[in-house]
């Protein structure tokens, strides 16, 4: 997750949880999270997290919140596969073994509320609350998210199993 001019306490916890709630949707609930953060230039924090899986799956969480983009990117990479999301440019590209296999990008005139996404999260939430759909994440999830990211902006170790 790269970020830009974000200095502010409680990063990690206020804002860089959608990185760890994206990992977490993907990989299921840690183990063990280890964290640790430095302080970085103009008072910002770089933090970087390794999480332990059942089965002995990994992740890593690194998050940049002063690395001179321009605004939020995701990039989550797997062994053969690479998905970018840039939300400034409201696109996403999904690369499998060195290869293009999808690509999207929002009308460049769209209104803000379809090129961030804020319209479709909504949309969702109504849903929900009209029973067509379960509530995802789900509260139990959101404690677990909460837990990684407290570590993470602690620069501790915990175990979650």
């Amino acid at each position: 997750m790269l970020r830009h001019a974000r200095t502010e306490e409680g990063f990690a916890v206020g804002t860089a949880i959608h990185l760890v709630d994206t990992v977490l949707c993907l990989m299921g609930r840690p183990q063990r999270v280890e964290a640790r953060h430095e302080r970085a230039a103009a008072g910002t924090m770089l933090l970087d997290a390794a999480l332990t899986f059942p089965g002995g799956a990994s992740a890593r969480l690194f998050i940049a919140p002063q690395c001179g983009a321009d605004e939020e990117t995701y990039e989550v990479i797997g062994p053969d596969y690479c998905v970018q999301a840039d939300f400034r440019a409201a696109r996403v590209h999904v690369s499998d073994g060195g290869e293009e296999a999808a690509a999207w990008s929002a009308p460049a005139d769209a209104e803000a509320v379809w090129r961030d996404g804020s319209f479709g999260e909504a949309e969702s939430f109504l849903a929900a609350l009209k029973g067509e759909r379960e509530f995802a994440p789900g509260l139990e999830d959101g404690v677990i998210d909460m837990l990684v990211a407290e570590a993470m902006e602690d620069g501790a170790a915990r175990d979650l199993a």
